[in-house]
């Protein structure tokens, strides 16, 4: 074969290649788009379903309500989520994500500047208090309670996803501090549940059994972390934990 026959021949493949790719690209656009479409079309179903769980309870919202808020159709919502159970437990696992995120965030700025150990408790109590007296993890919680009388399994989609996560956050995130700072703290997991109850136990009760609860104001905040910050060092002193 001469040298330009090879050459058209290499010129006829390398249309060939280009033209097949550019067949492939239009085709994928499409495809991308209609990812793009249905990423946001659940996000839009998922948002709007917690907040009709929140407000009307599980039992009482139904899927048309999310229908009805959110466009489209039932045969979208059970071709993306199977039945209101798994929604539900996606619409917490979502949410429990973005206080995950939040968490991240924070965890991030505290291990960075602060060696102090009760300043970094300081600053995960504080968080805590926040989250936990928010308007709207007051009424998650309050739903949670409701509902799970009825349906234990929600209790099991709520313990898994919200408790477990977080619990295992904070625990990881205290191991991490541990070991940059090299503070010496043997026990962790036990460490974090008795500073946790310390903070929860003074606000969680309140918030999920009064009707209309009033947040702690700053100075009570502060006062309530400073207290569990104190039992923790004692706990921690008494037990040897910490290496001085």
């Amino acid at each position: 074969m001469s040298k330009d026959s090879q050459k058209n021949l290499k010129n006829v493949r390398i249309k060939s290649i280009t033209h097949t790719k550019d067949q492939k690209t239009k085709k994928d656009a499409p495809n991308k788009l209609k990812t793009k479409k249905s990423i946001e079309k659940q996000e839009k179903i998922l948002s709007t379903a917690w907040n009709l769980f929140l407000q009307y309870g599980y039992e009482k919202t139904s899927l048309q309500m999310i229908v009805k808020e959110t466009g489209g159709s039932l045969t979208t919502i059970y071709k993306m989520f199977n039945d209101k159970k798994t929604l539900f437990s996606e619409a917490i696992r979502e949410n429990g994500q973005e206080f995950i995120d939040a968490l991240d965030k924070d965890f991030s700025e505290i291990m960075i500047p602060y060696a102090n150990l009760e300043e970094y408790f300081y600053r995960i109590g504080v968080r805590l208090i926040h989250q936990i007296t928010s308007k709207e993890n007051i009424a998650f919680m309050r739903l949670i309670i409701i509902e799970g009388y009825k349906n234990p399994e929600l209790i099991e989609i709520f313990h898994h996803i919200a408790v477990d996560r977080t619990h295992h956050f904070f625990l990881k995130a205290l191991e991490d501090y541990n070991a940059t700072h090299n503070i010496g703290i043997r026990n962790i997991g036990e460490s974090l549940r008795v500073f946790t109850n310390l903070i929860i136990e003074p606000y969680l009760i309140n918030a999920i059994m009064i009707p209309h609860y009033t947040c702690p104001s700053k100075k009570e905040v502060h006062r309530i972390v400073m207290r569990a910050i104190k039992i923790l060092m004692l706990y921690l002193k008494h037990y040897k934990e910490i290496e001085c």
